[in-house]
């Protein structure tokens, strides 16, 4: 009797299967991942923007109460705002690690980060505004 040599069928992938999945995976994330951190930026925007908007309808609310605010909100009256309106901490914005600053000036409420005006939204000012 012969002996036949028999060939044992092998599972899994060959090294040249795996490197050309590899590579194909590798260029898809470069082409999306640009894509996903111009989303995370424009969220983060968003929040600043309907934060500020929340903040501005707290303001305005003491204003119609009775409260007589001018000039630039001390701590002590965003501290009051906050425990009133906002859970005892008032939101902070998303996109820099700063505060946002509100003031009045004849009953209208400005809120900016920096430079950077939120509310009312002037497009012109914000970051990402050419987008």
């Amino acid at each position: 009797m012969k002996y036949i040599k028999r060939r044992k069928k092998r599972k899994g992938f060959t090294l040249m299967e795996l490197l050309v999945s590899l590579g194909i995976v590798a260029a898809l994330s470069m082409m999306v991942a640009p894509m996903i951190m111009g989303k995370i930026d424009e969220a983060k925007e968003k929040a600043d923007i309907s934060n500020a908007n929340a903040i501005a309808v707290a303001v305005q609310s003491e204003i119609l109460s009775g409260e007589s605010l001018t000039g630039q909100l001390t701590e002590v009256q965003l501290k009051s705002l906050a425990d009133e309106y906002f859970s005892g901490k008032l939101p902070t914005p998303q996109s820099t690690g700063e505060a946002f600053a509100v003031s009045v000036n004849s009953n209208k409420v400005i809120i900016t980060v920096g430079s950077t005006q939120f509310y009312p939204v002037n497009e012109a000012t914000l970051p990402s505004a050419s987008k």
